[in-house]
């Protein structure tokens, strides 16, 4: 051992050098090793010591540059970002490919992204960027839901190695979609998807994305095709469900005719069947593809058939031109018949008042031999006018003594001959004094009188006549 002083030796249990004086330490003393001899290095060495710290270096930036990566990879809120400008730019598969979506769920981008244009996608954004950040912070999210109430997304989070990151993923809930048939033996078909089923049957088609899916249906029929298509603009009803009600456009018929037992024919083929028997049949496409006629006898024994009915509603009525024509007759003096009443009661007051103004002044034309009394109640220059001018000249050449008595006049009936003609019948008593003598009479009579323009007695008729002298 040596003093780390002065180098002079020393033993262990020496407590100072003996030489200089110095104190050693109590700690035991370790013999000291002679100086290393550095080697110089060569130009080998130091070029793959060179390498080795580039090596490490490298291996420390790619670690960190590898954790920034993943952390920029996982990142939810640049997911949102690019989901925000893929449907500002209107790139609706874009759009689509930031959500995550269920196995076996059929999509429509398109009509995916006018749906969440429809929903006011900046409010439907910011709820998800709420939830993504509630379920980084508290580890939970809420469903996400459109404005019926049926669940939307989904806001998820998967662990990714070991539990250094998380990724969070947006998952959109499907729409269960149903189909219910009208008739038996339908089928509808969505895309790929092809249902069959029965009428009054709901058949489950498959999970959506809320869009629009085109669809076509076919249904069985004997007489005609029955098919449709359409586009089903699939949402929720408020619990995730949406029904496809195919509209074909066809059904039953309601069938009647001019001629109950007429025979039916369905596009140009005789069913061998009576109207009344086919009263109701189907079903059958309401697109004029099916033509109804039917076949009968007229009056005259011969075979005729009806008008051809292009079906386009469930009701359908064959007519037949000869009974066409007959009903058309009746229906016509019926209406004539109506008129006819309507006509009567227009006049009905009228005509009273002026039966019993002709009387008052027909009896003082009688009695003082006076024609102009009553002048005015016949067309001037009329038969009529001249019999009962002559009349009264009669009258008035008469010797003996004579008097009308007319003791009453009443209308018993009032019938339209046509639109200006009226015909009252009355019944008239009235006592004819002559000398010693009375005779008292009662008669009917049918007074025609026109009615157009005022009042004219165009005729008289007596009907009856009784008489008795005493």
């Amino acid at each position: 051992m040596q003093c780390t002083n002065c180098g002079a030796e020393r033993n262990e249990s020496h407590k100072f050098c003996l030489n200089c004086g110095t104190e050693f330490s109590q700690a035991p003393l370790e013999p000291q090793a002679p100086p290393a001899v550095r080697k110089p290095i060569s130009s080998k060495q130091r070029k793959w010591r060179v390498a080795a710290i580039i090596a490490g270096a490298a291996v420390l930036a790619t670690g960190v540059g590898g954790h920034l990566y993943m952390e920029a990879k996982y990142d939810p809120a640049r997911t949102i970002a690019a989901m925000n400008q893929a449907f500002s730019t209107n790139q609706p598969a874009e759009f689509l490919s930031y959500f995550t979506v269920g196995e076996g769920v059929i999509v429509d981008d398109k009509g995916f992204y006018a749906f969440m244009e429809d929903q006011d996608w900046p409010y439907i954004r910011d709820w998800i960027q709420e939830e993504t950040n509630l379920l980084k912070n508290e580890g939970l999210a809420n469903i996400i839901e459109d404005t019926d109430g049926n669940k939307l997304i989904t806001v998820v989070s998967e662990p990714v190695l070991f539990g250094l990151y998380e990724d969070i993923s947006f998952l959109v809930h499907p729409v269960n979609v149903f189909t219910e048939f009208d008739f038996d033996e339908s089928t509808l078909t969505v895309g790929e998807k092809l249902i069959e089923g029965n009428s009054g049957e709901r058949m489950a088609v498959g999970k959506f994305l809320p869009g629009n899916y085109k669809w076509k249906a076919v249904a069985a029929s004997t007489y005609a095709p029955i098919e449709g298509s359409g586009t089903a603009h699939v949402k929720g009803n408020g619990s995730n469900s949406f029904t496809i009600e195919p509209d074909l456009n066809a059904g039953m018929v309601e069938l009647s005719s001019d001629v109950a037992d007429a025979v039916l024919w369905v596009n140009g083929k005789s069913t061998k069947k009576t109207v009344k028997e086919l009263a109701e049949f189907g079903p059958i496409p309401y697109n004029k593809s099916v033509e109804l006629t039917a076949e009968t006898k007229n009056e005259n024994g011969e075979l005729v058939k009806g008008e051809l009915v292009k079906i386009d509603s469930g009701k359908a009525h064959i007519t037949f031109a000869h009974v066409q024509e007959r009903q058309e007759a009746l229906r016509q003096q019926a209406r004539e018949e109506e008129q006819m009443e309507e006509l009567v009661y227009e006049h009905e007051y009228y005509i009273h008042d002026f039966i019993d103004s002709f009387r008052y002044e027909f009896e003082s034309a009688l009695n003082y031999a006076d024609f102009s009394y009553i002048a005015s109640f016949f067309p001037a220059g009329s038969k009529v006018q001249t019999e009962y001018r002559a009349d009264i000249d009669r009258h008035g050449r008469m010797d003996e003594y004579y008097n009308y008595y007319f003791d009453s006049t009443i209308v018993t009936d009032i019938e339209a001959v046509d639109s200006e003609t009226l015909v009252a019948t009355t019944q008239e008593t009235f006592t004819f004094e002559s000398g010693n003598d009375y005779y008292d009479y009662i008669k009917t009579k049918a007074y025609t009188i026109d009615v157009d323009g005022g009042y004219f007695i165009t005729d008289i008729e007596t009907l009856t006549s009784d008489s008795e002298q005493y």
